[in-house]
């Protein structure tokens, strides 16, 4: 009988804790709606967020298929890529202007540079700060489409 009474004791603080937690969440919750804090709150960071983000949308500029040699061998590269730049790119920008410069970077590097996922990595970030330094530094992206080596 004792242990039953000693049960009953341990289980019976459970029930005015949960009701007082429930009440001073209810209280702080009509206190808040009541002062309008969230509207508030939820209103400033929207006029906030409108003031701060600029709308910009990119353009994409297509550069023509890249056939050239890479380096001194006799391999062949085949290159279809895109460039995403900002409107703040100078307007009189094309894809040849870019296929000229990466033609001009191919021809500089080895076979041995583009074995693996990190050569394809490096190939792609050296493209990138080529096209950057073409479009007054405003590309966001280079995508690039097929690559094949013969």
């Amino acid at each position: 009988m004792a242990s039953n009474e000693n049960e009953k004791k341990k289980g019976s603080g459970l029930v005015p804790a949960l009701g007082i937690v429930t009440l001073l969440g209810a209280g702080g919750g009509y206190f808040v709606i009541a002062k309008g804090g969230a509207l508030d709150l939820q209103t400033s960071s929207l006029e906030a967020s409108k003031a701060v983000v600029p709308m910009v949308v990119p353009r994409v500029i297509d550069v023509p298929a890249i056939v050239t040699s890479i380096g001194d061998t006799q391999q062949m590269i085949r290159l279809q890529l895109s460039i995403v730049v900002d409107r703040g790119a100078p307007e009189g920008l094309t894809g040849n202007d870019f296929a000229n410069d990466m033609i001009a970077y191919i021809r500089t590097i080895s076979l041995d540079q583009l074995s693996g996922s990190s050569g394809l990595e490096h190939l792609r970030d050296d493209l990138r700060e080529r096209a950057d330094i073409r479009a007054a530094g405003q590309v966001r992206d280079l995508i690039l489409h097929d690559l094949v080596i013969q």
